[in-house]
């Protein structure tokens, strides 16, 4: 069965077009599916601990020489500064609110 058919089939299926026992590969006996045997064959690898001869002396140079990245805080980049305007727009905003409930309740009073 080909790649596009049982992708075909797995569609039906999710949306119960088909029941499973309407599939070719089913076993009516036990009642589920056959599981293809891949004919991928198993693949080993091999590490190999050794340090190659064109890296001689290097491996250990360049470990140590790596630091953790430092992480900063750039207080004058423009996404700070849009973060700080907007921080004041909104207290800006909540004062005059204040203002106006304020001058409301004494009109009414």
């Amino acid at each position: 069965m080909s790649s596009p058919e049982k992708w075909e089939l797995q569609q039906m299926l999710a949306a119960n077009v088909i029941d499973k026992s309407e599939l070719p590969d089913f076993d009516e006996e036990t009642g589920l599916l056959h599981k293809e045997d891949s004919d991928e064959e198993d693949l080993e690898i091999e590490l190999v601990e050794e340090e190659a001869p064109f890296l001689k002396g290097q491996g250990g140079r360049l470990l140590n020489s790596l630091s953790p990245v430092r992480i900063v805080k750039n207080p004058d980049g423009s996404l700070a500064q849009a973060a700080m305007m907007q921080v004041g727009r909104v207290v800006l905003r909540w004062w005059r609110a204040q203002i106006r409930l304020f001058s409301r309740s004494r009109l009414f009073k």
